[in-house]
């Protein structure tokens, strides 16, 4: 198929963006549901809801841009094994 993974490292890869959403969106209700629970059992108004609702906000976003950037380090870097940027000349070339 166009566009599907050649080997079991390229779908590890794929699958590990794939669950980079999944694990950013269940730090964020993960949180706001942990601080639902202490409003109740508090009686407070939705402060703990909030704060860490904004906790996991923070934490889930610096999780998701951690992992971004290793995957696109790693990326980066079989492309510019696959392309090298200033192939050798051979005498044919002239």
């Amino acid at each position: 198929m166009i566009g599907m993974p050649s080997n079991n490292k390229d779908q590890s890869e794929l699958a590990q963006m794939s669950g980079m959403g999944l694990e950013f969106a269940g730090s964020i209700i993960g949180m706001v549901f942990l601080g639902w629970l202490i409003d109740g059992w508090a009686e407070t108004d939705r402060l703990w809801t909030i704060t860490l609702g904004i906790m996991g906000i923070i934490g889930g976003g610096y999780n998701f841009f951690k992992k971004a950037r290793l995957l696109t380090k790693r990326q980066n870097a079989k492309y510019r094994a696959n392309h090298p940027s200033n192939p050798k000349k051979t005498d044919s070339d002239d």
